[in-house]
This record gives C-alpha cells, structure tokens and sequence, in this order.
C-alpha cells in the first residue's frame, strides 16, 4: 500500500467513526429509472436478467405516459435512466424517450446499453435525433475488460471489437453526445482494473469501478488470496497515475479537492469491500432518491434487492405506492442498515455524506496531534 492509500485507509476509519446515521424517508425522488425490458443481446456471466422474465405483458407506452401524468411526486425529476436487458430492443423505444424528454423539460437523460449491435444503437439514436432532438441525453455502458476480456464477461465473441464500433459510429455521426462507462470487479475479471482505467483515461472516457453483486442465479465467484493482491496492486497504481496527474505527493494535499478525494477513497474502498463486505459508511440513499420501474410495472428501490417490492403501477397510483405502507416496510429494512454493496449508485453519495460529516474532524485532530 503506498503512502496516498495510507492515508486514505486512515482517513476512511475516521469518518466510518464520525458519519451520522440518518434514516431514509418518502421525499419525491429524483431519479426515475425504467427498465425497460428484460430481453438481451448479450449473456453477461454476472447478470440474472433472464431470470427475471415473466410470462406476462411489458409495461406500453401508453401504460407509463398515464404513469408520468398521473404522479406529482415526479414532477420535478432530476434523472431519467432507461436500462433494460437491452434498452434499444424495447417497442417504441424513440417514442417512449420522447414522452420523457418533452414531460420533463430540465431531466438529464441516461441510456444504458452494453452498445453491442451498432446499427440498432444508430438506428435508436437518429430517431431521438430527429424526434425530439438529442440535447440532455448521454449513453452509459458497461466495460469489464479489454478485448477477450469483455468479450468473455458479456458472453459475446468480439463483444469488445462491437462495442468500440458502436461507439465509434456513434460519436461520429452524433458528435455532442456524451458517454461514460462502469467496470464491475470480479473474480473473473480481477485483472482488469488498470487496463480499463488506462483505456479509458487514453480515450478521454469518464469510467467508474463498482464491485459484482453475487447472484444467486449465475455463476458463484470466490476470492482467491493473489486475486486480491493483485486488486491491491492495481489500485495503488491507478492512485499513483491520479496524484501524478494534478501534482499530489501526498494524501493530506488531497483534503482541499473533495472531488477527487471522493474518487479515490471509492476506489480504495475496493480492495476493503472485496475483503470484508460489510457497510462501512450508514447512509444509502436507496428508499428516497431512486424509484425503480420493471419492464412489468413493479416498483423497487435498490437494484441489490429487487425482490423487495412495494407496488405496481398498473394496480395502483405512483404517488400512493411510494409513500404507501409496503414502501414503508422496505424503507425499515434499510433503515436497519443489514445490506451492503460497493455500487456505483450508492457509494457517492455514501462517500460524500461521511465526508461532510467528519472530514473537518479528522483535519482538527491530525493537525493537532502534530
């Protein structure tokens, strides 16, 4: 462990002691996010999305423009995140983005697609272009490793090759739009943290690392001793080429830009989660911040427990549901605190709470004591 890392573990202890724990209420939400549909393109080795089918009607159009207009709690919605399975394979799917983008005027628009079929991925664009245009809306995607690497974590051959066409298509014919991607660590793909962080910073692509949420429908990964290690190994270089990169020598000079503090004790929380899976910091924002709509109208909160639902919309009213009793028995669970992941959905903010609570403390009592 280098001496930013160091720092970083002694820092993370202290606001793990100092983060207020605070229970999550039924305020609106400010995410939507619509799984669209449960069909797929890809067979991905950590992904249960096949289990999940059922035999009955994917939620129409007509179905969710009743939901958005019958809600006032969606009224001011911040993000609109369409994911799927495969987004683009969804009926109607140019339209549906176009109900969306024209019901919230000032939403920012994600699309999560794993980019495998190019055509489809133009064809999707170039409708939303000329429907409705493309301002507000950004493409996300999955990237677990390079080349055989991806290919073998999506379970597609040449996954890797598809992908970098797609995006290659895309941002040639569509120019001011945006793309990000999210590696998921695994046993499987332990190897490939650096090489996606050094891919991506050569690419000029924003990348976030989360950990796989075991499955219990898939494939049953276990950690083996070098695996770590060699996790460990690449953080510390991925830390190093940070710090070199804005001129940090060490950990303390970090305090001032809370940004990129945030991002590397994400990572640093890596190797300790993979180690010890457990909560470290109390506050989730899963039961306030996001409402979740399956392709079959069911609603849920957190993506780590999706059997946890709380309602449907084609049986009852978003508003009701949401604040109604059984969204208040899952928000006890959560409240209890008995969950963990390390995903990119939760940790920011995680971070970002324990660092306004405790940051300031930990400055007094480190510059104190010398």
């Amino acid at each position: 462990m280098n001496k930013v890392r160091s720092f970083l573990d002694e820092l993370g202890l202290s606001l793990e002691k100092t983060a207020l724990p605070r229970d999550v209420k039924s305020p609106a939400p400010q995410e939507l996010h619509f799984e669209l549909t449960f069909n797929c393109n890809a067979d991905c080795i950590m992904c249960n999305v096949a289990s999940l089918k059922k035999n009955e009607p994917e939620l129409d159009i007509d179905e969710i423009r009743g939901l958005l207009d019958d809600s006032r709690l969606l009224d001011n919605i911040k993000y609109v995140i369409f994911s799927g399975g495969e987004p683009w394979l969804k009926k109607d799917f140019v339209r549906l983005v176009c109900l969306v983008k024209e019901k919230y005027g000032d939403a920012q628009i994600h699309i999560l697609s794993n980019l495998l079929d190019r055509d489809l991925a133009v064809k999707s664009i170039q409708g939303i272009k000329d429907a409705c245009g493309l301002e507000r809306i950004s493409i996300g995607s999955s990237l677990d490793g390079i080349n055989q690497a991806h290919d073998r974590m999506r379970g597609v051959k040449d996954g890797f090759i598809k992908l970098n066409k797609t995006i290659t298509a895309l941002k040639e014919l569509f120019p001011g739009l945006n793309f990000s991607f999210n590696f998921t660590l695994s046993p499987a793909n332990y190897d490939q943290l650096l090489p996606v962080f050094n891919w991506s910073a050569e690419n000029n692509y924003h990348v976030s690392f989360q950990v796989v949420v075991q499955k219990k429908e898939t494939e049953q990964l276990s950690w083996k001793a070098d695996q770590l290690d060699a996790v460990d190994a690449q953080l510390d270089e991925m830390i190093r080429v940070m710090c070199e990169a804005v001129g940090v020598k060490n950990g303390i000079e970090l305090l001032p830009n809370e940004g990129l503090l945030s991002r590397m004790l994400s990572l640093h929380y890596i190797g300790k989660y993979i180690r010890y899976p457990r909560r470290y910091f109390p506050n989730c924002v899963c039961g306030e911040k996001f409402a979740v709509v399956n392709p079959y109208g069911e609603l849920y909160f957190c993506p780590v427990n999706k059997d946890m639902v709380f309602g449907n919309i084609k049986k009852g009213r978003f508003d009701e549901l949401w604040g109604g009793r059984e969204a208040g028995k899952v928000r006890d669970f959560l409240n209890r605190r008995t969950c963990s992941c390390w995903l990119t959905c939760a940790y920011g903010f995680m971070i970002g709470d324990a660092l306004s609570a405790g940051k300031m403390k930990y400055v007094k009592e480190r510059f104190s004591a010398e």
